[in-house]
């Protein structure tokens, strides 16, 4: 039995041949609805306490001064000393405001603790940043982020010290909808729109996003089409809007800090990576784990000048396509979706030879399909993960034709049935068949 982490609703893009993935070796799970703050107080420190009272004001007080545009008021709730804090915060409010998203504030999610670097307890909050960008979002979304909090004033105020993405990980026992961070996080951004994609990223690549846009269009555009001809039906808005792509910052030093998390013992190089992310109560930041929204896409420096950026663009479009019509959670296997990834990605004959070399030499040694540790290792392990994945895949459409295929896959991933039922083979005579095949 697999061992379902976020991994359910993420998918990465080993650089080593422009491929891509849904990561089961993470250390957080994927997000589930969470409960609003209750009318009590909520946290003691130091004999202070975040009350409901606290709660309402923050919440009405960020989203009046995000939504009126006022920086200065903004910053003002930030403490003196806060430098830092104010400075990172200031740019933050700035690229929102770039994105023109609707539906913009933030609410108060929970309190938290926070301990300083001597060990002292602050009063902390995990707050929702609510946002909704037109033409990408089809409902409003939660970004979550924890602030910590300075001693209360005489008058009662709390000023921020602090501002970082709420992590996610089996320390902290709770499941958010984001992670790390976002290109909105990290310094100047820019933003460019196309027809199909909306990029976002250091604004010292806006030259680099503005150059390469029609790539990013013509990959959205081609991924949807393919399973439209399928006769697959997207969810309403799907087929037609447009999806939203993050460069990597050069300061962010791991693809893994947007959104998605940290793959534990890899040494592999990913190209990308694409998360589904959850419809949220435009109120009061709580998502829903039964409803897909969208996905976020990231494209890893390392990616930007390759020439298999084309293949990159649609493996990841792949993903953020099959994402779309997941029931509440992913039940295909990980070489399917990556195996799928792959095979529609169009792939370079080089890299059919590639893969089709180091799928058999796995799936030779292994006798079934790759999966509990799909995306540990070197760049030379995850490959020979990704070319299995992709020979049963591709297998798997020679024997059903690429439309049953997708329509099977679909059914796999929104029903409780076991994989060799829907497929009437199990892993081991699946492999068994693609080497056959691929030999």
């Amino acid at each position: 039995m697999r061992v379902r982490t976020w991994a359910a609703v993420v998918s990465l893009c080993v650089a080593l041949a422009s491929c891509g993935a849904s990561s089961d070796g993470t250390q957080s799970t994927a997000p589930e609805t969470i409960a609003p703050p209750s009318a009590t107080a909520v946290e003691q420190m130091g004999g202070q306490s975040i009350t409901y009272d606290d709660t309402q004001r923050l919440s009405k007080t960020y989203t009046k001064l995000l939504r009126t545009k006022d920086r200065n008021g903004f910053l003002a709730t930030f403490a003196p000393a806060a430098t830092g804090a104010r400075k990172q915060m200031g740019q933050w409010f700035d690229n929102l405001q770039r994105l023109d998203a609707t539906s913009l504030s933030l609410s108060f999610i929970k309190a938290t603790r926070a301990r300083d670097s001597s060990g002292t307890e602050n009063l902390a909050a995990d707050m929702g940043l609510i946002l909704q960008i037109p033409g990408v979002d089809p409902v409003p979304l939660s970004e979550w982020y924890s602030f910590t909090f300075a001693p209360k004033t005489s008058k009662g105020e709390l000023k921020v010290l602090s501002v970082k993405g709420a992590s996610a990980d089996r320390s902290t026992g709770e499941k958010y909808s984001r992670y790390y961070r976002q290109a909105w996080d990290d310094g100047p951004m820019a933003v460019v729109r196309g027809k199909r994609a909306v990029l976002i990223g250091p604004a010292a690549d806006a030259p680099w996003m503005r150059a390469n846009l029609a790539r990013f269009d013509a990959g959205v555009k081609s991924q949807v089409n393919r399973v439209a001809k399928a006769g697959i039906e997207l969810p309403a808005g799907a087929a037609t809007r447009s999806w939203l792509f993050t460069i990597q910052s050069p300061s962010v030093k791991d693809v893994f800090d947007y959104l998605g998390g940290k793959v534990d013992r890899t040494e592999a190089h990913f190209a990308g990576f694409t998360q589904a992310m959850y419809a949220a109560d435009a109120e009061s930041g709580v998502f829903d784990r039964g409803r897909v929204a969208t996905s976020r896409i990231v494209i890893a420096r390392e990616a930007m000048n390759d020439p298999g950026l084309d293949g990159t663009i649609r493996h990841e479009m792949t993903h953020a396509v099959e994402q779309s019509w997941q029931g509440e959670s992913d039940r295909a296997p990980a070489w399917i979706v990556e195996g799928l990834a792959v095979f529609l990605q169009q792939p370079s004959t080089a890299e059919v030879v590639f893969r089709t070399r180091s799928g058999l030499a796995y799936l030779r040694k292994a006798k079934t399909m790759p999966d509990r540790d799909f995306y540990e290792g070197n760049d030379e392990a995850v490959g020979s993960h990704y070319g299995a994945g992709y020979l049963g895949v591709a297998y798997l459409a020679d024997r059903m034709g690429e439309k049953k295929l997708l329509t099977t896959i679909r059914e796999l991933e929104n029903t409780s049935a076991p994989l060799e039922e829907v497929f009437g083979m199990d892993e081991m005579q699946i492999a068994k068949g693609a080497i056959a095949w691929a030999s």
